[in-house]
């Protein structure tokens, strides 16, 4: 944790007190290592100000935490967006500040590494969307419709084409 994270969180979260949880900018030990550790950099550097959801890098008010009924124990990934969901549901705020919060070593060495790291997110995204479905917040479907589209439907119509036009090409008459 950055020595100035905690005296910056909790200045914020006493000026602003409609704020449940703040966080800042978690940066990957080694960014430049290899793409796996890039891309974990990328998707960590949010933008500043006014937020849906944080990672677990966070300082949350505990009378908000109490209120939403804290982390859900039962998500096999996908615990603190499913809390920021539930937390605005009850009208406060989720705040990305411009500040260090952490440094982080994803230690991503392998595809396999990113790929169980990817299985674990599609995971989240669909049994908290799902949870959640009758939410005007919406919660990750856009990432679900994308997961389904490209990992299910896509392939699915890709094997279609290509098993009829195997089937055409053997009907063909021969000259």
């Amino acid at each position: 944790m950055d020595t100035g994270w905690l005296e910056i969180g909790v200045d914020y979260l006493d000026d602003e007190t409609d704020v449940a949880v703040v966080f800042g900018r978690r940066r990957e030990r080694f960014p430049d290592a290899i793409v796996y550790t890039v891309m974990c950099d990328l998707e960590w550097n949010t933008p500043i100000g006014e937020r849906q959801e944080c990672g677990g890098d966070c300082l949350v008010r505990r009378a908000a935490f109490d209120e939403a009924g804290g982390y859900l124990d039962d998500l096999i990934a996908g615990e603190e967006p499913e809390m920021c969901l539930r937390l605005r549901e009850k009208g406060w705020r989720i705040w990305r500040l411009d500040a260090e919060i952490t440094l982080h070593d994803a230690d991503l060495q392998r595809f396999a590494q990113w790929w169980k790291r990817s299985v674990r997110a599609g995971h989240a995204f669909a049994e908290v969307s799902w949870r959640h479905r009758n939410s005007p917040k919406r919660i990750w479907q856009r990432n679900v419709f994308r997961a389904v589209l490209w990992g299910g439907a896509l392939p699915s119509v890709t094997v279609v084409l290509a098993l009829s036009t195997a089937a055409c090409s053997s009907h063909a008459p021969v000259n």
